[in-house]
């Protein structure tokens, strides 16, 4: 084994390492102090504290001034004044006409942001005065008698559209602001005032503001001109203080980083893995744990039970890394590289690896322009508007991301020392790098991750082949096949994994394209040098789904088994040669779905033509429900409206078909490839909407994004890119998987019904796994509450004085949907998340393998080390469902939270309505079915029966369990 850190001066390590961590707090305050710079001052936290310090000051300074003007010896009264004021009928003095208090906070927030942007003294009253206009505006609109109440309704409806449709149209108030007076105008409240009556309404605000003794005026130049003006800015102290308090909360942002040296331990008195305590204490042992789930916690800790969990967790935290340069050298390529092949960018070839480029930018139309147009064009343009955005957002995001990873290889290529990744767990178990740079991330960023500690392959060449192979997309195929396709294309592999630029034609088509140059870039070496070659290469040992392997084995179901390669053997008693290809299976009765309900439709609508009338009703619908201005409330009245129309089912019944026809017309674009995300999340309660998001984001939005780039014409899933389709799909799958997985169905409905209960007895699920963990939910209702806030519109910039916000506040009791969606995916994930423990102290303990890289259900080691991995993770899978119920067991924990002292186990049983019936007459009790139901509701289901058709222990001997 290759020695670390041999000709490491300690001290320097020392001092790299915290230098290190004292940059995580530097990277975390600057990343919150650039997300602050974009918005707007006075939106900071800091300035608020600002604005209430002397809000009040600046209404006193405004009532001196309207006092003055009062008492004036002579003149002409202020245009302002005739504006903001009016004669009390009683006193026969004057007095403020509006909300003052608003006004005053206005005044201040552009001043504020004035000062930021450097606004030259008359450019900052000008903003100020519009700001002033636009609260005007409100005012007269709201203080309106209820004869006026279409009016209002009007506006809040006009605003809520602003907030969708304006937002993407500036990211400057002021530019915003100009927007809203267009729609003002629109309205019959017409902008009369010019700058000079701007300015001449902001002016006494202007002199209130700098009677408070906070500001000052400065003679400096204008940014970007030559000329110079007066600004208004903060006084020196009021500077300090508005950027130290700023910085204070910045400071307690943190960018978690890897660490130069090993992490301390998770114990009992630990506060966390960094050396560090400010850093350590941010980073708990259990994210998102509830109250009740940390007591617990805490105290299995003291008694030991949980030693065997941190134990594995401090194992995978002790696992020295190196970058992958070869690979990190790639990423840099593709990132920078300005050319084009068949035009489409590097980025965009790459399976996996986040799009890079920005299609152009797409303006809206005018209103005029939206008025002339067709409104299938209109509903074309908006369709495609929408998309461009969105690709564009990605892009730039994936830009700034793929940029900020490079940076972090960057100095760990630079310090040229090993590096470690600090673990902690989930509140269901399961195992993250606390890093968000980590091998549990995506291709690209898992490729540029070695071992330190490499290990001589040895005679162990076939775990790198088996690498080769399923990372180039092999994985269906039997071990022979793979190793065949390594030899055949060896020539390639040697050349990519010397040359990545020259070869990119042949390493780019793999499904991990990064990981796959990695596995070249270590053979290569390994032909050259030979047994002796010491490889720190991650050799992954992926799960054949593993939900539905815990699925299956809880259920001991043979059918179900063999179709997740639980079994050594076939249906005919034969040793598999290939795996068994679920995915395939599952696409191919999903075709015959789609092909029944082709010709279904298709008939029905030859029996039910589509009249001329009923398509211009539709397309006069289409065009409404696609209209950036409607509003929530407005698109579901259109909506309700247009169910209700008798012929609305022939539309939705030629939408089926035409999804159809689409899937069935892009022939074997359509694969298993398509389905096999929805098969690999049913089993953790992915339900027919998720469905349908996964169908566009792996699948569809591709074609989108070509048509957008102008790769393509047309899209082939039609005018709606795809959005029925994937509706459509998503029903069809998940009829299809269903059918094909029985035992999945059985145990998810099984769990969903004892957490049911729970709920109905106001429990949360609480579970202590066979490894000691604690798994407890925390799913509680909310109650919707209103705040009035002192704020403004964040599109329309207009400030309200008693702006009412909604927000979410917890209450005591369980909230029923969230258990039923969110109990079966997380004991399923605290199962396999068991499963990951045990197969790490049985490698460490047992076999001595300190190389061990995890991403839930994948393990990965070095080539050496390979063999030993996979039988030991399939030693703990045995040893986990051997003798052992997991139903049961789930069952009696929940049975244990509603037992009352006194009770047993069957007074909580659910009785069958024969046995109920007969229980109330001989207890003289009435019987209904309400009371069944009742009764139903706070008693546990049994425990399904196992099919006993599986043996467990032809897990040992199953060659592509874990491969």
């Amino acid at each position: 084994m290759s020695n670390i850190d041999d000709n490491q001066n300690k001290i320097n390590i020392d001092d790299l390492n915290t230098e290190a961590e004292l940059a995580m707090d530097k990277q975390g305050s600057e990343r919150s102090r650039k997300n602050r710079e974009r918005l707007d001052l006075s939106a900071t936290p800091a300035a608020h504290e600002f604005k209430e310090e002397i809000l009040q000051a600046v209404l006193d300074e405004m009532d001196v001034i309207k006092r003055d003007v009062e008492n004036r010896k002579g003149g002409a009264e202020p245009g302002w004044f005739k504006t903001l004021t009016k004669t009390n009928k009683e006193t026969g003095k004057p007095e403020w006409r509006y909300n003052m208090y608003a006004m005053c906070d206005a005044a201040i927030s552009e001043a504020i942001d004035g000062y930021h942007k450097q606004y030259s003294e008359q450019y900052m009253q000008e903003q100020m005065g519009r700001a002033i206009y636009a609260l005007i505006f409100e005012f007269v609109v709201y203080d309106r008698r209820a004869g006026d109440a279409i009016l209002t309704k009007l506006v809040s409806d006009e605003f809520a559209k602003l907030d969708r449709q304006l937002i993407m149209a500036s990211s400057s108030h002021e530019t915003r602001r100009e927007i809203l007076f267009r729609k003002m105008a629109k309205w019959g409240f017409n902008v009369d005032w010019g700058v000079e009556e701007f300015i001449a309404h902001a002016r006494p605000f202007y002199l209130a503001l700098q009677a408070t003794g906070k500001f000052e005026i400065d003679y400096r130049p204008v940014p970007g001109e030559k000329n110079w003006a007066n600004h208004l800015v903060f006084t020196e102290e009021v500077e300090a203080e508005l950027e130290a308090e700023n910085s204070k909360l910045d400071a307690y942002q943190t960018a978690f980083a890897p660490m130069y040296k090993v992490p301390l331990d998770w114990n009992i008195n630990s506060i966390g893995p960094y050396r560090l305590p400010r850093i350590a204490q941010r980073v708990p042992l259990v994210r998102g744990a509830s109250p009740d789930q940390k007591a617990h916690i805490e105290e299995a800790m003291k008694t030991g039970d949980m030693d065997g969990i941190l134990h594995a967790i401090n194992t995978l935290q002790r696992v020295p890394y190196r970058i992958n340069s070869y690979v990190a050298d790639a990423v840099r390529w593709i990132y920078v590289v300005k050319n084009q092949v068949n035009n489409r960018s590097l980025a965009d070839q790459l399976k996996k690896f986040p799009k890079l480029v920005s299609p152009p930018a797409m303006h809206d139309i005018s209103a005029e322009e939206k008025e002339s147009m067709d409104k299938k064009d209109l509903r074309a343009h908006y369709r495609k508007f929408f998309a461009t955005r969105k690709i564009r957002s990605e892009a730039k995001r994936n830009r700034n991301e793929v940029r900020r990873y490079l940076r972090q290889v960057e100095k760990l290529e630079k310090a040229n020392v090993p590096f470690y990744l600090p673990h902690n767990m989930d509140f269901r178990g399961r195992v993250y790098c606390v890093p968000d740079f980590n091998p549990q991330q995506v291709d690209y960023i898992r490729a540029m991750f070695l071992f330190a500690n490499k290990r001589p392959v040895g005679n162990a060449e076939f775990p790198l082949q088996l690498q080769l192979a399923n990372t180039f997309g092999l994985t269906k195929e039997g071990f022979e096949a793979r190793v065949q396709w390594v030899l055949d294309n060896e020539a390639e592999i040697i050349a990519a994994g010397t040359d990545f630029k020259n070869t990119f034609g042949f390493w780019s088509k793999a499904k991990e394209p990064m990981q796959f140059l990695a596995a070249c870039h270590e053979w290569k070496q390994y032909k050259e040098i030979g047994p002796e070659f010491e490889s720190g290469l991650p050799i992954g040992q992926d799960a054949t789904q593993s939900g539905i392997q815990i699925f299956a084995a809880a259920a001991l179901c043979a059918v179900d088994g063999e179709k997740v390669n639980l079994r050594c053997f076939d249906a005919d008693g034969n040793t598999p040669t290939k795996p068994f290809d679920m995915y395939a299976v599952c696409l191919a009765k999903a075709k015959i779905m789609i092909e029944n309900s082709r010709v279904e439709n298709e008939q029905w609508l030859v029996n039910n033509p589509i009249t001329a009338d009923e398509e211009a009703a539709y397309q006069e619908y289409e065009t409404k429900i696609l209209d950036p201005d409607i509003t929530p409330e407005e698109k579901a009245e259109v909506n309700d409206a247009w169910r209700a129309e008798p012929f609305s089912e022939k539309f939705y019944k030629r939408k089926l078909l035409e999804a159809a026809q689409s899937v069935q017309a892009l022939g074997g674009e359509y694969n298993r490839d398509v389905i096999k995300r929805q098969v690999m999340t049913l089993g953790y309660s992915a339900t027919q909407y998720g469905f349908a998001a996964q169908i566009r984001e792996d699948w569809i939005d591709g074609y989108t994004d070509d048509v957008i780039s102008k790769k393509r014409d047309t899209h082939p899933f039609g005018e709606d890119y795809g959005y029925t389709a994937s509706n459509f799909l998503a029903d069809i799958h998940m009829r299809a998987i269903k059918k094909t997985l029985s035992s999945v169905e059985l145990g998810m409905e099984f769990i969903v019904d004892v957490a049911g209960v729970l709920a109905r007895h106001n429990k949360q699920v609480k579970f202590v796994s066979r490894l000691g963990f604690p798994h407890f939910q925390n799913y509680l209702k909310t109650v919707s509450k209103t705040q009035k806030l002192l704020g403004r519109d964040n599109v329309t910039n207009i400030y309200r004085s008693c702006a009412e916000r909604e927000y979410k506040r917890p209450t005591k009791d369980v909230n029923k949907k969230k258990v039923a969606s969110g109990s079966a995916p997380n004991l399923v994930h605290n199962t396999d998340s068991t499963l990951l423990l045990l197969t790490m102290l049985n490698c460490n303990d047992d076999r001595g393998i300190t190389n061990l890289m995890t991403i839930h259900d994948s393990f990965s080691t070095t080539a050496a080390d390979v063999q030993d991995l996979s039988v030991a993770v399939r030693e703990e899978f045995i040893a986990l469902f051997e003798g052992y119920d997991l139903y049961a067991d789930f069952r009696k924990q929940a049975l244990a939270q509603v037992m009352q002292e006194g009770e047993t186990e069957a007074d909580y049983r659910r009785m069958t309505e024969e046995e109920f019936i007969a229980h109330c007459q001989a207890n003289n009790l009435r019987y209904s079915d309400t009371a069944y139901k009742r009764h139903c509701g706070l008693t546990f289901p049994e425990t399904p029966e196992k099919r006993n058709t599986l043996d467990i222990n032809e897990v040992y001997y199953s060659p592509f369990f874990f491969n």
